[in-house]
């Protein structure tokens, strides 16, 4: 991939925001579903978008709203 001089600051602030929300998504996932920092970030991006789906039906469940059962 080559990327001219005006392409190279759009093309890292986007991949700082990305960076970020992985972080983001790691640091919930330690601190709602109780898992290890090294381990969430083991994790396969599948394996963390259907925790992730799972923990928020869960915590939907527990305040009452409804929840998009697939079962």
């Amino acid at each position: 991939m080559r990327l001219d001089d005006h392409e190279i600051g759009p093309f890292l602030e986007k991949h700082e925001k990305d960076a970020e929300a992985i972080i983001k998504e790691i640091s919930q996932l330690v601190i709602y579903a109780n898992i290890g920092y090294q381990e969430a970030w083991h994790m396969s991006i599948k394996e963390r978008d259907i925790l992730v789906s799972t923990l928020t039906e869960k915590l939907k469940a527990e305040a009452g709203k409804p929840t998009n059962d697939q079962l």
